[in-house]
């Protein structure tokens, strides 16, 4: 138990590390940002392997709502990469649960 709570609290601290820094990076600078979004998938691919399903669903949902009023607020100055930004998002709840359903998978088999 006190396990799970530490890997939660790893989860939350990283996923708000990265939104720190995508959020605190002017929008100008699309390398930065490309790289900050990328770095979404680690925390989501982690929680999907420690706790499954839920934790990657719920951990690309979390991305994907810390992320989104980004795309509200840069929509105008960013129209060219919005379509991106948006299948990030989408991307973000789909790596979450394909890896989760891959791990249940892989820990059936292995009972």
């Amino acid at each position: 138990m006190k396990q799970n709570l530490a890997d939660l609290g790893k989860i939350f601290l990283i996923v708000c590390a990265i939104s720190v820094m995508h959020y605190y990076t002017s929008y100008t600078s699309t390398e930065f940002h490309a790289f900050s979004a990328l770095l979404y998938y680690i925390p989501i691919i982690f929680a999907a392997f420690r706790f499954g399903l839920k934790g990657g669903a719920w951990t690309g949902f979390l991305v994907s709502l810390i992320y989104a009023p980004y795309l509200i607020w840069h929509r105008a100055q960013l129209p060219a990469e919005l379509v991106i930004k948006v299948l990030d998002v989408l991307l973000y709840n789909g790596i979450g649960w394909i890896t989760g359903i891959l791990v249940e998978a892989e820990h059936k088999q292995k009972r």
